[in-house]
């Protein structure tokens, strides 16, 4: 059986729509060049061993600098989900840096708190001052970054979604959110 052409071409954009929903927020090459065999405990150990790998982390940032060109990231690293954004839990793997040097980097949306999501390269590693201690962290070179929505909205959409009465019932016979199991004897 042969399909007329105007129904194939509608079915192959169909596809090609469904296709394009299965997407991450990075390119496909910088996707396949980052290496997610790599433990951010042990880049986090051991960054030297790692010079030159692409990596995908992810996080909130605290702070974001500008050391003349370069532009320095301060994240607090979370565990990524397979789509790249990050669980924010309370225990951290720590810290890392991200650096870049692009000239029409916007910083009005990097601000202390937002959840971002970053493929860079390793370049080693930076002494760093973090209250009264100095610590040594992980420094990456972004090649892409993704930001995402903020954890208090996110929570709060996600909590009402999974109420099952947030859209009430769908029949009027129902006046009453049910408060417990029924339980019938015969």
């Amino acid at each position: 059986m042969r399909l007329p052409l105007k129904a194939l071409i509608a079915y192959l954009s169909f596809l090609l729509l469904l296709a394009s929903g299965c997407t991450h927020g990075f390119s496909n090459c910088t996707m396949q060049s980052a290496e997610r065999s790599i433990a951010f405990s042990e880049l986090f150990r051991n960054p030297d061993r790692h010079i030159g790998k692409t990596v995908m982390a992810g996080g909130i940032v605290v702070n974001v600098t500008r050391e003349s060109e370069l532009t320095i990231l301060e994240i607090t690293q979370f565990e990524l989900a397979p789509d790249g954004v990050p669980f924010v839990l309370e225990q951290s793997g720590g810290r890392f840096l991200a650096t870049t040097a692009a000239p029409g980097l916007d910083l009005e949306p990097l601000v202390p708190g937002r959840q971002v999501t970053v493929i860079g390269e390793i370049k080693g590693k930076k002494k760093v001052k973090l209250g009264d201690a100095d610590h040594i962290l992980p420094v990456l070179s972004i090649k892409e970054v993704s930001l995402w929505p903020d954890v208090i909205e996110d929570e709060r959409l996600l909590s009402e979604r999974q109420n099952p009465y947030y859209w009430g019932y769908p029949d009027d016979r129902y006046r009453a959110r049910p408060v417990g199991p029924v339980l019938r004897r015969d």
